[in-house]
């Protein structure tokens, strides 16, 4: 095509990689660096088979820094960028693409744009994770939501969470994190308002001096940030006088990512988002003193955005030889950085969640253990809880979906108890124990089920329900429903499923 069109379209041969990436960055002139290249080569090589570069892009997001710092230099950075677009069908046309676009749509991957920032040129990037290898299985659990991209009168559509590159002047690692959790909230629930770069840096403390260019941040200032954006976040030290993480507040943390919040978390000079998890089925965990276990101990690896690496990186323990932390022992940083590296997070709640993980899981635990006999009745344990918010409106649309598919089978696997919930009063957030064998769990089942309301007090005993097998306490009254299945499936939904 004639280098005046917009578009441009580039093939990326196995074995050529190198010499196709070159002609990409030829293409974006100057605006594509070597970092940036890497960065995108480390999830997308052997998935993207083609990229089409869309010319003289305008982000909202660039603009937005170059509005308010950018342009107030004496030789300014340029507004354009470009914008990469990743598929994983190779040989088509521009033509191919313009006059059927829909039969590419599954072969999508994503965009990101490149910005004309030196050295640090990723802006806006999504990427769908299960189409780039990750999730496979049932281990791996990511928070992703609808994006939109339009070019060329085309439309396409991708699932992913929002990953921007820190331009280390006016946005710093904390502000890249941020504002990849605001925008994950603001696409996903209508209720946030939309931020830009350069909002978060003007909501950034001044107590440390003025907040650009480049100075660093505290945890004090993600809480100020994101309680201007709305949210109500909790701040958690995991690591005590000690250095030593604490196992009740680690297990607090995990509960929240658990829950499906984009978690931002402080690991020593560097601050990243913690967006999912992964677990890994083949440990076998040692119970309490009650035969319990909690699900935390399953986890293998955090999923993480760090600005300095490709989105859904895995962050695991500091011996985990899959842990990308171990990178940053090449870097300057010169110390690897893991889950053991953890020292504060913060977590932006909604706020009619009054009753915090910690109290809410003693209550709901205590609970079901008055009940402990007809729990061993069902199946002898040791038992897997799994403890997590959700937002009641998807609770009882997966317990719809559930009771139907029940109904519609009407077989000893069927669990028509589900369509209990779909007639109860339920508080916007709810806070679920799901109560599991070793065995079920595995599986993706579970054989009990503690409901409580997240706005009741830590003194006040507002348990919602409790189920175990096909047996439910509700008002301090016990019914037993023939014809239900003891175990039922677990509610993932609230981890993107």
């Amino acid at each position: 095509m004639d280098m005046d069109d917009p578009l441009d379209l580039f093939p990326i041969r196995a074995g050529q990689e190198d010499v196709d990436w070159g002609a990409i960055k030829n293409a974006c002139n100057g605006t594509l660096s070597n970092r940036g290249i890497k960065i995108l080569r480390q999830g997308l090589d052997s998935y993207a088979k083609t990229v089409v570069l869309e010319k003289k892009y305008i982000c909202k997001d660039h603009r937005n820094l170059f509005s308010n710092y950018y342009s107030k230099r004496f030789h300014p950075e340029l507004v354009y960028c470009n914008r990469l677009h990743f598929f994983s069908t190779e040989k088509f046309s521009l033509e191919d693409l313009i006059i059927d676009p829909e039969q590419y749509q599954d072969r999508y991957l994503g965009y990101s744009v490149i910005r004309p920032v030196a050295n640090q040129c990723l802006g806006r990037t999504i990427i769908e994770p299960y189409k780039i290898g990750k999730g496979e299985g049932r281990s791996f659990h990511c928070l992703v939501t609808p994006f939109k991209a339009h070019f060329a009168g085309l439309e396409f559509s991708v699932n992913g969470y929002p990953h921007i590159s820190q331009d280390t002047e006016a946005m710093v690692c904390a502000h890249a994190a941020l504002w990849g959790v605001c925008r994950y909230l603001s696409e996903r629930y209508t209720s946030y308002r939309e931020l830009f770069p350069y909002d978060l840096v003007e909501m950034s403390g001044t107590q440390y001096g003025r907040r650009a260019p480049y100075r660093g941040m505290t945890y004090f200032d993600y809480s100020h940030i994101l309680s201007q954006f709305g949210c109500y976040p909790l701040v958690m030290t995991i690591k005590g006088e000690n250095d030593n993480i604490c196992p009740k507040a680690f297990q607090e943390l995990y509960t929240y990512v658990e829950s499906g919040f984009p978690v931002l978390a402080s690991i020593g000079g560097h601050a990243i988002a913690l967006i999912g998890h992964t677990i890994d089925y083949e440990k076998n965990p040692t119970p309490d003193e009650n035969n319990l276990i909690n699900s935390s101990k399953f986890l293998k690896q955090f999923v993480v955005s760090d600005d300095n690496f490709f989105p859904y990186a895995l962050f695991g323990h500091l011996d985990d030889p899959e842990n990308y932390g171990r990178e940053y022992l090449l870097s300057s940083l010169q110390v690897r950085k893991g889950i053991e590296s953890v020292i504060r997070a913060v977590c932006p709640l909604p706020e009619k969640v009054f009753l915090q993980a910690p109290t809410a899981e003693n209550k709901a635990k205590k609970f079901f253990l008055l009940e402990m006999n007809s729990l061993q009745q069902v199946a002898q344990g040791p038992y897997v809880l799994r403890f997590f918010l959700t937002n009641s409106t998807s609770f009882k649309a997966r317990k719809r979906e559930i009771a139907l598919r029940s109904f519609e089978a009407n077989d000893d696997t069927s669990d028509m108890l589900s369509s209990f919930v779909l007639g109860l009063s339920l508080p916007h957030f709810i806070w679920v124990m799901e109560i599991s064998t070793i065995e079920a769990y595995k599986r993706g089942y579970c054989i009990g089920e503690v409901v409580l309301d997240s706005t009741a007090s830590q003194y006040e005993n507002k348990n919602i329900y409790l189920r175990i097998g096909n047996k439910i306490w509700y008002n301090d009254t016990l019914e037993t429903f023939g014809g239900s299945s003891t175990e039922f499936q677990q509610y993932r939904h609230n981890l993107g499923e």
